[in-house]
């Protein structure tokens, strides 16, 4: 996710290991992939894993 902070555009990671581990992290953002996972099916948001242990969405073009 991008904001607006001080008249500059700041990129918001948020990681989970699932959708529902997210929606218990981060209760507004699960909010938005469950918005934009449905509402937009050409654009797939999934969940790939870091070189470490844990995991974050990645937004991806369907075919």
């Amino acid at each position: 996710m991008t904001q607006i902070k001080a008249g500059k555009l700041v990129a918001l990671k948020y990681a989970a290991k699932n959708a529902n581990d997210l929606r218990q992290k981060h209760p507004e953002v699960h909010k938005l992939y469950q918005k934009y996972n449905t509402a937009m099916p050409a654009i797939k948001i999934q969940f790939a894993p870091k070189k470490q242990d844990s995991a974050k969405p990645v937004c991806q073009r369907r075919p």
